[in-house]
C-alpha cells in the first residue's frame, strides 16, 4: 500500500499554529485578519496580501513556526506515521520555503518515505509529474475536495479520502470522509 498525504490540516494543525501566532503577538497586526481567514478555512491564497505574509516569514521578519513543532502534528497522524511511515509520501502545496520549514520542524520528515513540495499546482498534476504509474494500491488523503478531484482525474484507480479535522471543513458529497488517519485501510 502507498499513501500520499497532504500536510496542512491532514498531518499538521496549521489553524492552531496560526492561532498561537496571533495570541503570542508573533503575527504582525496587519496580517491578523488575513490569517483569521485561514483559521476559518476560508483563505483565498491568490490575494496579494498572502505574498506579504509568506514573504515576511521567508525573510524572518517574524517567526511563528516553533523550532520544535512536533506538538502541532495531530495525535492520530503520529500514530499512523509510526506504523505506516515507510509507505507514506507527503504532498504539500504552498510557499516551498515555508512548507519545508513546517515539515522539517514538525519531525514528519524523519517519519516518511518522501516529501513532494509544490507551490500551488494541483496535487494530481504534481503526482503525475513524479509518478507515471503505481505498482501498489494507492490512497490519497487531503482536506480539500478540489485536490481529491485533481488526483482522481490523473489516477482513476486511486482511493481518495477527505479528512475533516473541524466543523469548518465542508465535507465532500463525492468522496469518503475520514475524521482520523487511523480510519484508513
Amino acid at each position: 500500500m502507498m499513501y500520499f498525504l497532504d500536510f496542512d490540516r491532514t498531518l499538521f494543525d496549521t489553524p492552531l499554529l496560526y492561532k498561537r501566532g496571533i495570541e503570542s503577538g508573533a503575527i504582525p497586526q496587519e496580517f491578523v485578519p488575513l490569517v483569521e481567514t485561514a483559521i476559518a478555512g476560508k483563505a483565498d491564497y491568490s490575494v496579494p496580501e498572502w505574498d506579504g505574509f509568506f514573504g515576511g516569514l521567508e525573510r524572518e521578519e517574524f517567526e511563528i513556526i516553533p523550532a520544535d513543532a512536533s506538538a502541532l502534528v495531530y495525535a492520530d497522524a503520529k500514530e499512523f506515521l509510526a506504523s505506516h511511515g515507510n509507505e507514506v509520501v507527503v504532498v504539500t502545496a504552498g510557499r516551498v520555503s515555508v512548507q519545508k520549514c513546517k515539515v522539517e520542524r514538525s519531525g514528519v520528515l524523519a517519519l516518511v518515505q518522501n516529501v513532494i513540495y509544490s507551490e500551488y499546482d494541483p496535487k494530481g498534476d504534481v503526482l503525475a509529474r513524479n509518478y507515471s504509474h503505481f505498482t501498489d494500491a494507492v490512497i490519497f488523503v487531503d482536506d480539500k475536495e478540489s485536490q481529491l478531484t485533481s488526483v482522481k482525474t490523473h489516477f482513476p484507480d486511486c482511493s481518495v479520502f477527505q479528512i475533516v479535522r473541524s466543523e469548518i471543513t465542508i465535507p465532500s458529497v463525492q468522496y469518503p470522509i475520514l475524521r482520523s488517519l487511523t480510519e484508513l485501510p
